[in-house]
């Protein structure tokens, strides 16, 4: 490590010395070349720029290659099993401290639940990594979105839609208190970073896809764990509650759903308004809306659904997560198992269209299991159908 680090100042940075042996061996093979630039006539003088340049040997050593980019693994010893000290719904948000920890430090019970989830991810990660995903119709392999939820709405942002961009990780969430049974969703993978619509028109290895996904999940667990069972559709309340500022059923839908879901994952009244507020920049209208109209739609919720008094705004959303993941969990490694390939998206999952009934059997099988009720679950948009040789959009990458 002290070769490593001793080094010297080149052109004002600070270049490791190990690097620096690293160049003059390609300089001394010829692959590359070192130009020197002075910035004034007085070639006595210190000040000079020093550009490095390949050279044609090194060209020619490249284009002999026959490895593609799908042939390099980045995260070959990448650990899949994360822990973090708080949730945050982006796992790389920098708010997040990652707690890095030692299976040796591990009780024998914690070692034996670490290792199994650490298996069944590489088993996954290995069968994606074999698995052709793509979106044909785009003819770019990188995918350039706007936010627009949450506190980075409007920022732009590149996706990768390749191979470098499949591998998946499990966060647990609450730090070494939360024992691996907070959170616990699966994260990444490029079919996690695009919206929705463009979800439709996802292929796995060739072949169009569905997403299927649980009905108001959520609130169901929460509800049938009091003991209720919501009807299908628990955010319509019927008449309208702010009926001179929230006009429509529809728009006093999207409200309820979304100041409901805020109050399962806050632990607070204020934080359950505040992250409504900031869901979406882009609707100005839900943005003014203030915390009396706010407790207004949530109040009515709960005259619809009483079994719910008391439990929302507390903080219920990290021990849900992990019910889901279990969920998931058990629907990823039978497909796993099967060699066939399933995408996830926290409660919901991309198939190829033809392996749908075995997906919505597998879920009801994997809920009665974890929560000993069945939940409802549809697809969530409709198959989009692409006409047209599917060549993929990476070169080489058959």
């Amino acid at each position: 490590m002290k070769d490593y680090i001793v080094g010297s100042r080149y052109n004002g940075l600070f270049i490791p010395r190990k690097i620096i042996e690293v160049e003059a061996l390609l300089v001394d093979a010829c692959y590359v070349e070192e130009l020197t630039h002075f910035n004034s006539p007085d070639r006595t003088a210190r000040s000079y720029t020093t550009r490095i340049r390949h050279t044609e040997a090194l060209r020619c050593l490249f284009n002999n290659l026959t490895i593609d980019l799908h042939d390099i693994d980045n995260n070959a010893s990448e650990e899949c099993v994360i822990l973090h000290d708080k949730y945050v719904d982006d796992p790389d948000d920098d708010t997040n401290r990652k707690i890095e920890y030692n299976d040796k430090d591990l009780s024998p019970d914690e070692f034996a639940l670490v290792d199994t989830i650490r298996g069944q991810l590489q088993a996954y990660n290995e069968l994606l990594k074999h698995t052709f995903i793509d979106i044909p119709s785009y003819t770019s392999s990188t995918f350039t979105r706007t936010i627009k939820n949450g506190p980075y709405a409007g920022r732009k942002q590149t996706i990768s839609l390749g191979p470098d961009n499949k591998f998946v990780i499990r966060v647990f969430n609450g730090g070494l208190i939360g024992r691996r049974k907070r959170g616990g969703r699966y994260y990444r993978g490029w079919w996690q970073q695009i919206d929705k619509e463009d979800r439709a028109k996802i292929y796995i290895n060739d072949q169009p896809t569905l997403e299927v996904d649980f009905k108001a999940f959520h609130p169901n667990l929460l509800s049938n764990e009091l003991g209720v069972r919501l009807d299908n559709d628990p955010y319509n309340l019927g008449e309208l509650v702010l009926p001179d500022v929230v006009t429509t059923r529809e728009q006093q839908r999207a409200y309820v759903k979304l100041i409901v879901l805020m109050g399962i994952n806050a632990d607070s009244d204020k934080k359950a308004y505040q992250a409504f507020r900031i869901s979406d920049r882009k609707d100005k209208l839900g943005q003014s809306l203030t915390d009396v109209q706010l407790g207004a739609l949530l109040d009515a919720f709960i005259d619809k659904h009483p079994q719910f008094k008391g439990v929302l705004n507390t903080g219920q959303a990290l021990r849900l997560m992990n019910i889901d993941s279990q969920i998931a969990n058990m629907v990823l490694d039978h497909f796993t198992e099967k060699d066939i390939p399933v995408l996830c998206i926290h409660d919901s999952f991309i198939i190829q269209y033809d392996k749908e009934p075995e997906l919505r059997g597998i879920l009801d099988q994997a809920t009665h299991q974890v929560t000993n009720y069945a939940i409802n679950h549809d697809i969530k948009n409709e198959r989009k159908s692409h006409h047209g040789k599917v060549t993929g959009n990476i070169a080489g990458y058959e």
